[in-house]
């Protein structure tokens, strides 16, 4: 008999024909046909574990509900003489699916049409080390002259406006004298002026 093991929603299922299989919540409905890729075929006959051959297999399944919760867990947090406990329940949402058929691709038109386990469609071809990979062109912004002048002109003026200051400050840290500001250093300063 036959089996593969599928990615659905993060995680692998070992499937065979027939079985009926639950899974994280698909945004898929009721009735929907859907496709994956196999990550390991298993047959009477051969074992493909090989990514170039599996591209030619597919797992058809057929969504059964797509209502269905999971158990509930109950979440108990507690911290020890602070007063503070906390209770959460919470139930996983579920979609069941049965599996119709596993085998080799028809034709090339249906190669297509297979899904990887996120439903986005999966490439015939993968990319190999000796393709080069497109990059996007990257742009970059060049500032306008308008913007390069106006701060020119802030810096230069700017700088002029400081050395003004600078001017002024310097006269005037030069011509004042330092006060004291308490009773002994005045006394001292008049000692060493009487000496």
């Amino acid at each position: 008999m036959a089996y593969a093991v599928i990615s659905i929603g993060g995680h692998q299922e070992k499937v065979s024909k027939g079985s009926i299989v639950v899974v994280n919540r698909l945004a898929d409905k009721t009735g929907t046909k859907l496709t994956f890729p196999c990550k390991l075929y298993v047959d009477d006959k051969e074992v493909v574990t090989d990514s170039k051959k599996l591209h030619n297999y597919q797992v058809s399944a057929k969504v059964l509900a797509d209502d269905i919760k999971g158990p509930k867990i109950n979440i108990m947090k507690y911290k020890n003489k602070t007063r503070y406990h906390n209770r959460m329940g919470h139930r996983q949402q579920l979609t069941r699916l049965e599996i119709v058929s596993i085998g080799v691709l028809k034709s090339s038109k249906s190669s297509d049409r297979v899904k990887d386990s996120n439903n986005l469609p999966v490439t015939k071809k993968p990319v190999t080390a000796n393709q080069p990979i497109a990059k996007k062109p990257t742009t970059k912004k060049i500032p306008t002259k308008k913007t390069i002048a106006k701060k020119s002109t802030v810096i230069k003026s700017s700088v002029a406006k400081k050395t003004v200051a600078e001017k002024k400050s310097t006269a005037t840290k030069s011509s004042t004298v330092k006060k004291p500001t308490t009773k002994k250093s005045v006394a001292k300063q008049t000692a060493v002026i009487k000496k």
